[in-house]
This record gives C-alpha cells, sequence and structure tokens, in this order.
C-alpha cells in the first residue's frame, strides 16, 4: 500500500472529513469509505478563480446532458474534473496520487444518480491548496 499524505473518510448523507488545505505538490490521498458507502461516485475538482461549487456543477450537468454539446463546450467549464469515479461497490479504501497546483478543489463523493442526490451534495469538502 502506498503512503497516504492525507486520508478522507465518505460516507452517505454526511460531509467528506479530512484536511481541509493541503500544500501544492504531489499527494497521496487516501479515502476511507463506510458502510453503505457502495453508491457513492468520489471525485475531485479543481474549480477556477471566482467559480463555486454549484456554478461547476450546472455547467457539467448541461455540458453532459445535452444531446450535442456545442464546439468548444468543455473548455467553458469554470474547473476541472481531477479525478472522477463511479460507484465504489465494494471498494472501501483507495489511493489517489495527483500533483496540486495552489487553487481551490473539493472532493465530492455523492450518490450521482438524480433520485439520490440532494443538491447541494452533502458529501463535500472544500480544499484550498496553497
Amino acid at each position: 500500500m502506498p503512503t497516504a499524505d492525507a486520508t478522507y473518510k465518505l460516507a452517505p448523507g454526511q460531509a467528506v472529513e479530512g484536511p481541509a488545505s493541503l500544500t501544492p505538490g504531489k499527494h497521496t490521498l487516501r479515502f476511507d469509505a463506510a458502510v453503505g458507502s457502495e453508491e457513492l461516485e468520489p471525485g475531485l475538482v479543481l474549480l477556477n478563480p471566482g467559480t463555486e461549487l454549484p456554478e461547476l456543477g450546472e455547467s457539467l450537468n448541461q455540458l453532459f446532458e445535452s444531446e450535442a454539446p456545442p464546439k468548444g463546450a468543455a473548455a467553458q467549464v469554470p474547473g476541472q474534473i481531477v479525478y472522477g469515479g463511479f460507484d465504489l461497490n465494494s471498494v472501501t479504501i483507495f489511493y489517489l496520487t495527483v500533483d496540486l497546483k495552489p487553487g481551490n478543489y473539493y472532493i465530492v463523493a455523492e450518490d450521482a444518480d438524480a433520485e439520490d442526490a440532494p443538491q447541494p451534495p452533502k458529501e463535500i469538502l472544500n480544499v484550498k491548496v496553497a
């Protein structure tokens, strides 16, 4: 197993627990999923300066839910998906190694199925990298 620089705990209906600040550079992050987390879809996003998480979510929804996004639509998204995962299923621990640049990140681990996805999601944590 890799050595983690930070550990984050994921649980349905609860905020992500873990460090809310990290330094720039390469980090190995450990994610521990609680019992009942099978349907959570973990992700790490970086917001553009001045952007709030709901703006990024709306932009991504428009991009992915449209039948034919206009050319160049992805370049207009106000942030980027650093990591996006699918349902955890039986996974209870996983590691993510990333090279973080300064900025405003969010760890999101919501159940993205429409019927299970409160807006805004509860399973989030804002992580500042400076």
